[in-house]
């Protein structure tokens, strides 16, 4: 099979085609909702239902790129030698802006995210070390596979990485009531840039869900103090 041809598939994780890449992505988002509706006809816990979302998205890139993904281990170290810098720097103010902005907005609007609210719901409701685990570890690796993995050999990086962040907030925007919540889409665009742009520069999954997973500490850790 020649390069073409592997463009062309469907389910193509390593497609050189923006378009295509897109069109694996909305068909990574189909499995993950039908995954999340099965369960939810099975229970509503919100743990599994997090779970449940993103684990059979985790299972079927390792099945699928299995190699790549170890080597993506592996390479940490040297694939962010060259720009770490730049990285740590870029990736800090873009979530700088993202807490900044988000506050701003929680001022004008009057109340949280609704993900935030129902994050809160369940820390004070539900299985706490289940749902922190979700929050470090399954959701951080299961969004960067979702979003971001699909474009990873797309040719041009910038537009790539314009359209996974794009994507990437405009999903988490999905649970607002009314118009005004949608000035929460200018925090998520600031989170989506700095949890793709390590990617962008080192084309290294790891490097996205390693800032994926500080982010969610530290909100975590802000969430327990307030």
């Amino acid at each position: 099979m020649n390069k073409n041809d592997n463009d062309n598939k469907l389910l193509n994780l390593h497609s050189s085609s923006l378009f295509m890449s897109i069109i694996t992505f909305l068909i990574l988002y189909i499995i993950s909702t039908i995954g999340y509706g099965l369960t939810y006809s099975i229970t509503n816990n919100v743990n599994l239902l997090y779970i449940s979302k993103y684990l059979i998205i985790i299972l079927l890139i390792l099945f699928k790129d299995y190699k790549n993904i170890m080597n993506s281990i592996k390479n940490i170290k040297k694939d962010s030698k060259k720009d770490i810098k730049q990285i740590i720097f870029i990736t800090i103010l873009l979530l700088v802006l993202e807490f900044i902005s988000n506050y701003i907005i929680i001022k004008i609007v009057g109340h949280n995210p609704n993900n935030n609210n129902n994050l809160i719901k369940v820390l004070n409701k539900g299985n706490k070390i289940l749902m922190i685990f979700n929050l470090l570890i399954t959701g951080p690796i299961g969004e960067s596979f979702l979003f971001i993995y699909p474009f990873n050999d797309v040719k041009n990086k910038k537009l790539a990485y314009i359209i996974y962040s794009i994507l990437f907030a405009i999903a988490h925007m999905t649970s607002s009531n009314n118009l005004i919540d949608l000035l929460f889409i200018i925090p998520y665009m600031f989170m989506s840039f700095a949890f793709g742009y390590s990617f962008y520069k080192t084309n290294n999954i790891f490097m996205s869900i390693i800032v994926h997973s500080l982010n969610n500490l530290v909100a975590l850790m802000l969430l327990f103090i307030m």
